[in-house]
């Protein structure tokens, strides 16, 4: 079987692929499909917004692989996006967190999304996202109470560059 990249070169899309030999995917892939680009054009576009609201302090970048796309902050961190979808769970919906591993200990910008994935609902600020690869979140979870709610894009950088500040001086968190 040819790798993801060659099979993108020759035919583009999966879903291309699919159509040009006459395979016909089930509805619930081509919903999978469509969440996915959504939630991708919606990350570019919120990098895109916060690197234009603090062009002297926030790049776009890409990850090692260039799947994701992460934020340098004045050239001296960076803070992973996190974009978490909307499932249910045995006691109702929340949202499934699972931080990339080279992430887990980057400041956090935890984007709780719809059920379409094509807007956010609520944006929270963390310091780091710790050592679990899933976690299901509530609007009451212990995570959120110790996060920064963002409620205005205005406020990312006094807040993760604070983060930073304290992450750097631990001395300054207690003064």
């Amino acid at each position: 079987m040819p790798c993801t990249n060659t099979i993108h070169q020759y035919f583009g899309t999966y879903q291309q692929l699919y159509q040009r030999i006459g395979y016909k995917l089930e509805p619930v892939h081509v919903f999978r499909v469509e969440q996915a680009l959504r939630s991708a054009n919606l990350r570019r576009t919120l990098g895109a917004e916060l690197q234009s609201l603090f062009p002297d302090h926030v790049v776009v970048v890409l990850s090692r692989r260039g799947k994701r796309s992460l934020l340098r902050i004045d050239d001296t961190f960076l803070v992973s996006l996190l974009f978490c979808r909307k499932v249910m769970s045995q006691w109702g919906y929340c949202w499934a967190a699972e931080p990339p591993p080279a992430e887990r200990d980057c400041i956090t910008l935890i984007c709780l999304l719809n059920r379409r994935y094509d807007r956010i609902l609520h944006s929270y600020v963390v310091p780091k996202m710790g050592g679990w690869s899933y976690r299901s979140i509530h609007l009451h979870s212990p995570l959120l109470r110790e996060a920064i709610r963002l409620e205005r894009l205005s406020d990312f950088y006094s807040i993760v560059k604070r983060l930073w500040d304290e992450r750097s001086n631990p001395r300054a968190r207690i003064a």
